[in-house]
């Protein structure tokens, strides 16, 4: 009987800090999911528009107005300390593209490639953040 007692105990104090950790972290959300997923996905097809100016431009636009409403939408998300940071910096990296186009200076393919994969790498890293939580 004393062991039986002995490993509830163990085993409830092993568990205490994910128990904490999954009730005080905010959960998952289909939605936090969704726009990463949308950002992912239009940051690998923009390499191959990065010798098209007008689209690589508009796909600028495109990425960096999703990272700015994923950014607004993860602010108001309660105990979400742990996606907010990543949010804003996937923000500015999609500013920072999209006014460089703004500019009206001429772009290179291979800066254009760069940042593309720069903001795809990011959006694996923050998909990988925001499916760890607990459902």
């Amino acid at each position: 009987m004393k062991k039986i007692l002995l490993a509830l105990v163990v085993s409830l104090g092993l568990s205490s800090c994910a128990v904490y950790d999954a009730y005080f972290m905010a959960h998952f959300d289909p939605n936090e999911y969704q726009y990463i997923t949308r950002i992912r996905t239009h940051a690998e097809l923009g390499n191959s528009v990065c010798d098209n100016p007008v689209e690589a431009q508009e796909q600028a636009k495109y990425l960096w107005m999703t990272a700015r409403e994923f950014k607004n939408y993860a602010d108001a998300i309660p105990d979400n300390e742990k996606t907010i940071p990543l949010t804003v910096s996937l923000n500015a990296l999609t500013e920072e593209f999209y006014k460089r186009y703004q500019s009206g200076d001429k772009v290179s393919s291979f800066y254009c490639k760069a940042k593309f994969t720069a903001i795809n790498e990011s959006s694996i890293n923050i998909q990988k953040v925001i499916g760890a939580k607990p459902r």
